[in-house]
């Protein structure tokens, strides 16, 4: 960065959800939905009983929005 010309310096935001859920653009069924869904119906066999935070997709979004539109989120 410090070898970039000033105009071509950009700013680092770090965001750093758990698990993102939330609706999908797709509207065929995908592997990555079927094995989210097999995991919450409790359908994958040995499955251990874990806790994770999830993070809504639209919120994680939003974040990544108001990120770049305020100056005070830089670094």
């Amino acid at each position: 960065m410090s070898k970039l010309p000033e105009g071509k310096k950009i700013e680092v935001v770090t965001i750093n959800p758990s698990l993102i859920l939330g609706p999908s653009f797709i509207k065929s069924d995908f592997s990555s939905g079927e094995l989210i869904a097999r995991f919450m119906s409790g359908k994958v066999p040995g499955m251990p009983k874990i806790m994770l935070a999830v993070v809504d997709v639209r919120e994680v979004a939003q974040a990544h929005l108001e990120a770049i539109l305020r100056p005070e989120a830089a670094g």
